[in-house]
């Protein structure tokens, strides 16, 4: 199963964490063109962030939070990555570079 749903562009990941596979690591993720795009982004704009959007709840919570583990395991700031419930989609992180804090 794939891991990326849908880039429509280097700003916005739709990310499906059950294609990633376990042991979660941070080398799996950066291999994928679309995220390797979203943090290449992120590293060249001072004063963006990162927005993971995600289902809510304990299950989507967990997701989010290692995800952002990996992002941070790959140099992103964890100060700089937010987690945000309410994405649309059961199960799929969206994940954002955003400008701000």
């Amino acid at each position: 199963m794939a891991l990326w749903l849908a880039t429509a562009a280097a700003a916005s990941v739709a990310f499906d964490p059950a294609g990633w596979p376990a042991p979660h690591r941070a080398e799996d993720l950066i291999a994928n063109a679309p995220l390797a795009d979203l943090v290449r982004e992120f590293e060249n704009a001072p004063g963006q962030s990162i927005r993971i959007r995600h289902p809510g709840g304990e299950a989507g919570t967990g997701k989010a939070e290692t995800l952002r583990a990996a992002l941070i395991a790959l140099g992103v700031p964890g100060a700089r990555i937010r987690l945000e419930p309410g994405a649309t989609e059961n199960d799929v992180l969206l994940v954002e570079t955003t400008h701000g804090p």
